[in-house]
């Protein structure tokens, strides 16, 4: 199995990836929820029987805004380097299952910025 690791430095809404066959592999709704949530399992998972967990780096605070996956004490320096470093970033891994070849050809994200 390859592991691959993404990291994002926004808050997220929802994530999808997509294969060379052009269906959604994962995504996360977060429509109904209350906020404030951990961590969220991928609601759309046709990749494999293995949960996909989205969450937050050690530098962020889980947010109480509704329908969402929303975060706070973002760093405000603007450089990956930076984020990775103080774990201001949004993260997923998953397991291509062997056998299959997966092309990622987009992340769709719906973002939401309150300065």
């Amino acid at each position: 199995m390859i592991l691959a690791r993404y990291l994002l430095i926004l808050t997220v809404s929802v994530i999808t990836c997509t294969p060379s066959s052009a269906a959604v592999v994962l995504g996360w709704e977060f429509d109904g929820t209350v906020g404030a949530l951990s961590t969220a399992d991928a609601t759309t998972n046709n990749l494999s029987a293995s949960p996909v967990t989205l969450s937050r780096g050690s530098g962020l605070v889980a947010s109480s805004y509704a329908n969402s996956f929303s975060s706070s004490s973002f760093t405000n320096s603007g450089a990956i380097a930076d984020a990775v470093t103080n774990g201001d970033f949004l993260q997923f891994n998953f397991f291509v299952p062997t056998n299959t070849v997966l092309s990622l050809s987009a992340i769709d994200a719906n973002v939401y910025m309150a300065i």
